[in-house]
């Protein structure tokens, strides 16, 4: 029998479980829609709170192609056995997609965690379930084993799997520096969105993992992509999750909201019952799952999603208005946000039953209520001057782009990475405007306290 490992990051669980054998997917005798046999499925709560397996009768996302543009995925993975039809790596390509070449393998694992939440093979009797489980992934390593990658080879990522074939990008990383790019209005990912969007395929984007004083990260502005912050299982914003500040689309869905007793994101012990559980790449350990928080996370639900839309033969256009306008007004998530993901409403199954509260769940006792007002976008830990994967600390990897949104670190000037606050890990991705950036951040910076002790002087 078949036997995948659960790993966690950063404290890390090595106990390996039996998985279950293969079973019909039927509908229940009450003609509601029946719970998927992946042994993990009882644990995965996001799954439930955007309304699945009720979707599902509407749509599995069958014939189309999501783009992961990320750390690379498992291709070897038991989970994700066959979704891979096309990838490459554009680590080092400067910029140009032509010059992508080599495997998408993993060395990290923010981007086999992503990937198994968008599209997971589901009711296979192993591991996880995925948002859109009849989709297949063209992928793009843009970021190194570290997480940390250049804002160029996202771009050139992005345009790779553009051109070959996916509909909807997913980008679970952004800048490493959450302030200055939203002060400057600047996105260095706008090439790579900007052609995504030209050619008819969806950018989904994590808003970042840093809610400092309200400020978002260079991932918002007026650029094409769906902007994505990150909900907990009470379904309400996370405190960690950035605002989506300007976003010309935004929303919130499942990114985990794990806590320890003083504070701090984790998905160690009792707070693994808050973090999203999914595939994973372990050195050493084969078909591994793993837990994780962050905006990087709550991208791929909202990439799934799409893909559901777009195999009833949706638009472009109309897969993003539909999964706006059918979004949960519940959750608080900032001014132009348009609150958390519903699948099930967005095919037109009817909206989700609802999310469990963490209370129910585990007695609170490791989950941080969410900021009121505070908007989720991107993974948790995105900070520094350039792009990281948007994560959260957890027991599993976060995600990237120029660095993940999980948490990691990224750096300015061209440079990706994962988020450095803590949540999943993040890459670097570093450039010239990224230290022109950093040096106007603490021009910004140094006047803004200068200010401020001006009016505490009166």
């Amino acid at each position: 029998m078949a036997r995948g490992s659960l790993v966690r990051r950063a404290g890390v669980v090595a106990s390996l479980f039996g998985l279950l054998p293969v079973l019909a997917w039927a509908g229940s005798a009450s003609g509601a829609p029946a719970a998927p046999n992946d042994p993990f499925w009882p644990q995965q709560w996001n799954l439930t709170q955007i309304g699945l397996p009720a979707a599902w009768a509407a749509s599995t996302g069958r014939g189309v192609k999501i783009g992961i543009v990320d750390t690379g995925v498992d291709v070897g993975h038991q989970d994700l056995a066959g979704k891979v039809v096309a990838g490459t790596s554009c680590v080092n390509s400067g910029g140009n997609s032509s010059s992508c070449t080599g495997s998408p393998q993993d060395d990290n694992g923010h981007g086999t965690h992503v990937a198994g939440i968008a599209a997971a093979a589901t009711n296979n009797g192993l591991g996880v379930a995925g948002t859109a489980p009849d989709a297949q992934l063209v992928v793009a390593k843009v970021l190194d084993s570290r997480g940390s990658g250049n804002f160029s080879d996202v771009n050139a990522g992005i345009m790779w799997v553009v051109d070959h074939g996916a509909r909807v990008v997913n980008l679970s990383l952004g800048d490493s520096t959450p302030i200055v790019p939203g002060v400057l209005g600047q996105n260095s990912l706008e090439t790579g969105i900007e052609y995504a969007w030209s050619h008819g395929v969806v950018p989904v984007l994590a808003s970042g993992n840093t809610n400092y004083f309200g400020l978002g990260s260079q991932n918002y502005g007026n650029t094409d992509a769906m902007v994505v912050g990150a909900t907990g299982t009470n379904g309400q914003t996370t405190s960690y999750s950035s605002p989506p500040g300007n976003a010309k689309w935004s929303l919130v869905a499942p990114g985990g909201d794990g806590y320890d007793a003083t504070g701090q994101p984790t998905c160690d012990g009792a707070a693994q019952a808050h973090c999203i559980i999914s595939t994973y790449w372990s050195a050493g350990h084969a078909n591994s799952y793993g837990y994780d928080e962050g905006t990087s996370m709550a991208t791929p639900h909202v990439t799934g999603t799409v893909a559901l839309l777009l195999a009833m033969g949706r638009t472009p256009s109309q897969a993003v208005s539909e999964t706006l306008s059918s979004a949960n007004k519940g959750a608080s998530c900032g001014s132009g946000c348009a609150g958390r993901l519903d699948a099930s409403s967005a095919v037109g199954a009817g909206p989700a039953a609802g999310a469990p509260s963490a209370a129910a769940r585990s007695g609170g006792a490791t989950s941080r209520p969410a900021t009121p007002g505070a908007a989720t976008t991107g993974q948790t830990g995105q900070q520094s001057a350039g792009t990281q994967a948007q994560g959260t600390a957890s027991s599993s990897p976060s995600s990237p782009v120029a660095s993940p949104s999980g948490s990691s670190n990224a750096n300015a000037t061209g440079s990706l990475g994962l988020p450095t606050s803590g949540h999943g890990r993040a890459s670097r991705m570093t450039d010239a405007a990224g230290v022109f950036a950093v040096l106007a951040f603490l021009v910004a910076g140094f006047t803004a306290a200068f200010r401020v002790r001006r009016q505490l002087r009166g």
